[in-house]
């Protein structure tokens, strides 16, 4: 039974459920299909040769998040340091960079950590 590009199945185990036409859902691998990819090692040449090919390719346009820079104000030190991505300040800081984002997502009245007070530069 077809509809709308979705195949219906059903298996011996009772188990029914909607699958994609033409996609792997669903699908599993056979155990020594999954050993193969487990043990799957490239040699170096294989490796450089992919490194390669890889090299000079651009970026499709819009991929990609461009770095923006942070201001980071340390109240036990006293000092502004600026840095060019939050990725940069994250490991200076010892902390996540998901931590200094939702800080100034939330717009955080408290310092960070009681320390910290981060501010976008641009």
């Amino acid at each position: 039974m077809k509809e709308n590009n979705f195949i219906w199945i059903s298996s011996s185990l009772s188990t029914t459920y909607w699958a994609k036409a033409g996609s792997l859902l669903g699908f599993k691998h056979s155990e020594e299909t999954l050993a193969k990819f487990r043990v799957r090692n490239h040699s170096e040449e294989t490796k450089q040769k992919m490194s390669e090919a890889l090299i000079g390719r651009k970026r499709a346009e819009g991929s990609g998040i461009p770095s923006q820079k942070i201001e980071v104000f340390d109240l036990k030190e006293d000092t502004t340091t600026t840095y060019d991505s939050f990725s940069a300040a994250a490991r200076a800081l010892g902390i996540q960079r998901s931590t200094i984002s939702m800080y100034l997502t939330r717009n955080a009245p408290k310092p960070c950590k009681g320390r910290y007070i981060f501010t976008k530069i641009g």
